[in-house]
């Protein structure tokens, strides 16, 4: 799976991709930490899930290299860097603000993981409150989702 620019852009590659390709070609729009990407997906198999599951196994990978990204950073408070009262609340606010960043992208690993799981299951596009189908749009715009827009808005 590789990042994609803008549909407008996607016709001429899923061309190009065709030229070589056997299998299915999928654009997908995903949400990561609230920002939306274009993605190409590309299975060798005609199994739906097959390309739900390759792009919660990439959302997976991504959203694991960001977390080590954010290991190897610190975005903690340094009294050294600090000149005077102000600066050090500006540092503690980035600090939080880099905190809730993680915990945000925590969140949607642990519901990746889930997902992998009700894939594997032969659950996965079912509500997990109301047993109803998940809409394909919800879905396509947020693979992760475990609950129908109503069951997830009454949480």
């Amino acid at each position: 799976m590789s990042v994609l620019p803008p549909p407008s852009a996607s016709a001429t590659l899923a061309f190009e991709i065709s030229q070589f390709w056997e299998g299915t070609i999928q654009f997908r729009n995903t949400t990561i930490d609230g920002s939306s990407r274009w993605r190409v997906v590309l299975t060798t198999d005609n199994d739906p899930l097959a390309a739900i599951r390759a792009e919660l196994l990439q959302l997976e990978r991504e959203l694991t290299r960001r977390l080590e990204e954010m290991d190897r950073s610190d975005s903690r408070p340094k009294m050294d860097g600090a000149v005077g009262r102000l600066t050090f609340m500006d540092e503690y606010q980035q600090h939080q603000m880099a905190e809730h960043g993680r915990r945000n992208v925590e969140s949607q690993l642990g519901r990746v993981h889930a997902a992998l799981v009700r894939v594997r299951d032969g659950t996965y596009g079912k509500c997990a409150r109301c047993g109803l189908a998940i809409p394909p749009e919800r879905l396509e715009y947020m693979p992760e989702a475990a609950h129908c827009v109503q069951c997830h808005s009454r949480a």
